[in-house]
């Protein structure tokens, strides 16, 4: 299995790439003009920052592109404003004027995007921020707030950053307070935490208080699908890394960011408990409080298709195997290998499926090319994936969206873990265990195929048989410290 990472030739040639074809546009303008500047600059781009001076900024390391020429000169990925409200500067003076403000834009000429690349877990998106941070040395946070549903961030290169909330405007008036919801990333976080947003959405409701959900535009995965999982709550987005890694630095108590335990050394729970910290919820919630919610946004989202495929395909005793989290891009699978399952151990795996007559369904597509007689689930929108993993009797496999799926709809799970531990997640005492029925095997070396497939279909057979039940209770934290319902592999 062929893997991109940080460190593929592929990514450095695209950073060194990005590195020389970067380009900027600013406008100069008259602070108070900053929503008739934001209304023109949102109908062409949103990958912009907002400097209350230009201070500072060499344009030997920063080129600028001036609207009349330059700009169509340098391609098509910037359609030039129209306005007699501001100026293109062409250059940097070091010499602010007294009641102005700047916008940079930021854009790139003729980078071939690569969906590869933009996956690796020390993506593009996160070296653009380096090195425009680079560029904008010596400016810092100084305000952000939303525009239109738009996140737009204000640096400051000689003032402290503002305190308070951060305000929503749309047509340039204020709404009323709101509280902010950052997300986590990933199909399995929402089916933990989606009962938390929704607790935290119903007590803000009561009290007269807006609950907003921020999302990255570049991921309608949350906010442009027909199945929504927040179609109740108004959306906020963000358009790039570059401007949400300055946002994440901004406090305000009605910013909720489930992020940041990521960012606190002390941190240590399963990520359920310290985000119902976070959301200023109690820890022992039902975590499932409000599974039908989430139920009836998506599953009246199912095709009639997709529900008639499932029926057919996954029966009462069906267990599903998701052994593998990444993506095929160009014939490249992009994944991080220390959470995935090896070829060897996934083969003999299915070998004992046959051999004890499991009806098994690999969930993630065939990646190590098993052969015809292995069932596999065909590509679905997640309302059909959401209902197979629901039909079926159990999931084994590693650390990932089946898992905590199944974990949702009250089935067993057997879990496989590698590099990422029941323990810790980001070198952070932080557990993402499925909170429910759950068993887990982890090897103390780090190493998914140190955990033999002959002692998960052990574990299968007891389970499947009754001969061992898994509890109906939360794991907490203290659970996982204790080895509950869990075997770990001594390997060092």
């Amino acid at each position: 299995m062929k893997v991109l990472s940080a460190e593929n030739e592929r990514f450095s040639k695209a950073k060194e790439f990005m590195r020389r074809q970067m380009y900027f546009v600013c406008l100069e303008y008259k602070t108070e003009d900053r929503f008739r500047i934001l209304d023109k600059t949102l109908e062409k781009t949103g990958v912009f920052l907002i400097l209350d001076e230009c201070t500072g900024i060499s344009s030997k390391r920063m080129p600028i592109y001036k609207s009349s020429v330059d700009v169509k000169n340098v391609g098509e990925t910037f359609d030039a404003l129209d306005g007699d409200d501001f100026a293109y500067l062409d250059e940097f003076d070091n010499e602010s004027k007294e009641g102005y403000e700047y916008l940079l834009i930021i854009k790139e000429n003729g980078i071939p995007y690569d969906r590869a690349l933009d996956l690796t877990e020390d993506g593009l998106c996160e070296y653009k921020f380096k090195a425009i941070s680079s560029i904008l040395r010596g400016y810092k946070i100084y305000d952000t707030f939303f525009y239109n549903s738009e996140e737009v961030v204000v640096l400051t290169h000689k003032s402290d950053a503002r305190e308070g909330d951060i305000k929503i405007f749309e047509d340039g008036k204020e709404l009323r307070k709101g509280e902010i919801i950052t997300l986590l990333g990933g199909i399995g976080d929402t089916f933990i935490m989606f009962s938390l947003i929704w607790e935290a959405y119903e007590r803000n409701k009561k009290k007269g208080i807006d609950t907003y959900i921020l999302m990255n535009e570049h991921n309608r995965f949350w906010q442009g699908s027909d199945y929504c999982f927040f179609r109740a709550l108004p959306n906020l987005v963000f358009n790039n890394t570059v401007e949400n890694n300055f946002f994440k630095s901004r406090k305000a108590d009605n910013l909720k960011d489930m992020n940041v335990s990521f960012t606190d050394d002390n941190a240590k729970g399963h990520i359920f408990e310290l985000t119902a910290k976070v959301l200023g919820i109690e820890a022992d919630i039902d975590p499932y409080i409000h599974r039908e919610v989430l139920e009836k946004i998506i599953f009246d989202s199912l095709s009639a298709e997709d529900k008639e495929y499932v029926d057919a395909t996954i029966k009462e005793n069906t267990v599903g195997l998701q052994y593998f989290t990444g993506q095929f891009v160009d014939g490249v699978v992009v994944a991080n290998s220390s959470r995935n399952w090896g070829e060897e151990s996934v083969k003999e795996f299915l070998r004992l499926c046959r051999e004890n007559n499991i009806d098994i369904v690999v969930t993630n597509g065939k990646v190590y090319g098993e052969g015809e007689d292995v069932k596999e689930l065909k590509r679905m929108k997640l309302p059909g994936y959401v209902y197979a993993i629901s039909k079926m009797a159990m999931v084994v496999g590693i650390d990932s969206s089946a898992g905590h799926i199944a974990s949702f709809f009250g089935k067993p799970t057997v879990t496989i873990w590698g590099k990422q531990s029941p323990f810790d997640a980001f070198n952070k005492k932080i557990s993402f265990r499925a909170l429910k029925k759950n068993y887990s095997f982890w090897s103390d070396d780090g190493c998914c195929d140190s955990i033999k497939p002959e002692m998960v279909m052990e574990k299968v057979l007891d389970i499947m048989s009754g001969a061992v039940k898994l509890e109906d209770k939360v794991i907490t934290y203290s659970d996982t410290e204790d080895c509950f319902q869990m075997r770990i592999i001594e390997n060092k």
